[in-house]
């Protein structure tokens, strides 16, 4: 989920795929986007190696724009997601789609450092 730290989900994804368990890859800006409950009825947010503000505020956008995406120079981009511009997570807008989805009927499983965006950022 998100682009500040995509190594520990990515274990995720590999237990996934090697069970052949189907999934959607979120990224930060689908998130944001909302309407997540027409989408998915299960959200598993991983651990990740972020602090809660580093959570909701993803890459600073200062950085920015900062794509994420196969080119010539950049071959192993873009997979298993691609984006324009990787800062700014999911944002406080992102943090309120989750709390819309879990109101919505959805469930939202959290591993790790990823259950603070849940308990401390409600």
């Amino acid at each position: 989920m998100p682009w500040a730290d995509t190594d520990s989900i990515g274990w995720i994804r590999y237990a996934f795929d090697q069970r052949r368990i189907p999934y959607t890859y979120l990224r930060d800006e689908d998130i944001r986007s909302g309407a997540l409950r027409n989408r998915i009825d299960v959200l598993i947010y991983g651990h990740v190696d972020l602090e809660l503000a580093e959570q909701i505020q993803g890459l600073p956008k200062s950085w920015g724009p900062m794509p994420f995406k196969k080119t010539a120079k950049t071959p192993s981009h873009g997979t298993p997601a691609e984006s324009d511009d990787i800062t700014g997570g999911v944002g406080w807008e992102g943090l309120a789609q989750l709390q819309h989805f879990v109101e919505d009927g959805g469930l939202l499983v959290t591993l790790g450092s990823g259950s603070m965006l849940a308990l401390d950022a409600a």
